[in-house]
């Protein structure tokens, strides 16, 4: 999105689909190689879900209401640090520590791009940081091969009632 809100050459827009494709087809290859039992893959996918439901209704709620408060031009910002957020369950529910980088990069992507007054400006900046911190955050976790720590355990979660 932030390269369309510029006067960029096309070939300039074939770029992020080339680095989204590269890193697609890097993690089918990688993911053929990764065998996960089918009660984890239940188990993640349950969590991703639960996140990503969270996050799908907090956007939604960004767009009902920030337009009502003549904020609409900062929904990229917004935006952003929402789906950073949502990467701070993640860290902790899989455990995957990379996650908190992501969210830290992302959340502070977008809270810099709410003190940024041109609306254009905002959005290449918040758009193209954000791309790169996927990117890298994909790529990071590519890297370690989808290694997460130990699940939590409840004695873990919550607190000890005999101290």
């Amino acid at each position: 999105m932030g390269i369309w809100a510029s006067n960029a050459s096309p070939l300039l827009y074939c770029i992020p689909f080339i680095v989204s494709a590269t890193l697609i087809v890097a993690a089918s290859r990688r993911k053929a190689k990764i065998a996960v039992p089918a009660a984890d893959g239940r188990r993640v996918g349950r969590l991703v879900g639960i996140a990503s439901a969270c996050e799908g209704l907090a956007i939604l709620a960004a767009f009902a209401f920030l337009p009502n408060m003549q904020a609409a031009d900062f929904a990229v910002s917004v935006i952003t640090i929402i789906v950073g957020v949502h990467f701070i369950p993640l860290a902790r529910w899989l455990p995957a520590r990379p996650y908190y980088s992501s969210a830290a990069l992302l959340v502070a992507l977008g809270v810099t791009g709410l003190t940024i007054s041109d609306p254009d400006l905002r959005i290449r900046y918040v758009c193209i940081g954000a791309a790169f911190a996927l990117w890298i955050s994909y790529g990071v976790t590519m890297r370690t091969g989808h290694k997460h720590d130990s699940p939590p355990t409840v004695r873990q979660c919550v607190p000890s009632t005999s101290e």
